[in-house]
């Protein structure tokens, strides 16, 4: 950040605080919508620095294709092997794995929170109205750190979602006698074999992490981070 906001600084009409608006959380992408004279500009300034960028026009970046959820996937030798949710099952031949990514997300989660209200009722005569239940739903917005698993095949025609804080148990059961107990440990294990099973796929650095048996895994404060360096390898690789 501190480095884009002195690139920041040295664009006319942009100040430090615009690096923070425009560029928060960036991964991959530094900022969207400028006019070409002024992303040139900041790519000047960011490369006096040190820092290579390309300037794209919005409509050429690639367009992440429909997801599908996915509860469980197997790595066997010659294929990932991926379940419906009926629990039909094909092999996906790791050649057509083009990019996995993974990683720990901060996510915004919404909860139904139910409450009941007692109202009594009016009497008419000999009958008695009774007391009335009303239930209320509210949407309650939260934020969750969540184990996230996505892969793109070839062509970037379609690509699985997996939500393994969702997914679990069933989503380890290829893991065999190396399932633990703990869900990071499990989803390291299986991310590593989706790896080695499509070394030609491209990763991003919360896959690399986990490869590479790091400590910490690599975290993504928001969704949009996620995605937008899923976005950026895409383009990377057109």
């Amino acid at each position: 950040m501190e480095q884009l906001k002195q690139a920041f600084c040295k664009v006319p009409g942009l100040t430090a605080v615009d690096a923070s608006i425009f560029s928060r959380d960036a991964f991959g992408i530094l900022a969207r919508s400028f006019e070409l004279e002024r992303a040139q500009a900041l790519q000047s300034a960011l490369a006096a620095q040190g820092v290579e960028t390309e300037v794209v026009e919005d409509g050429a970046l690639p367009v992440l294709p429909e997801a599908r959820l996915v509860h469980r996937i197997d790595c066997t030798p010659d294929a990932l092997v991926i379940y419906d949710p009926l629990g039909r099952s094909f092999p996906l031949k790791w050649e057509n794995v083009m990019l996995i990514a993974a990683g720990r997300v901060n996510l915004v989660e919404f909860k139904d929170v139910r409450t009941e209200t007692k109202v009594q009722g009016r009497s008419y005569g000999r009958f008695g109205g009774g007391d009335k239940t009303i239930v209320n739903h509210d949407l309650k917005e939260e934020r969750h750190d969540r184990w996230l698993l996505e892969f793109v095949i070839t062509g970037a025609g379609l690509r699985y979602n997996v939500n393994a804080d969702v997914a679990r148990p069933m989503l380890f059961q290829g893991l065999g006698e190396r399932r633990t107990n703990d869900l990071a440990a499990n989803f390291k294990l299986l991310v590593q074999d989706m790896v080695n099973g499509a070394p030609g796929a491209a990763v991003n650095r919360g896959a690399y992490y986990l490869r590479e048996n790091s400590a910490e895994p690599f975290y993504y404060p928001t969704k949009k981070a996620f995605y937008d360096e899923m976005t950026w390898l895409l383009w990377k690789m057109k």
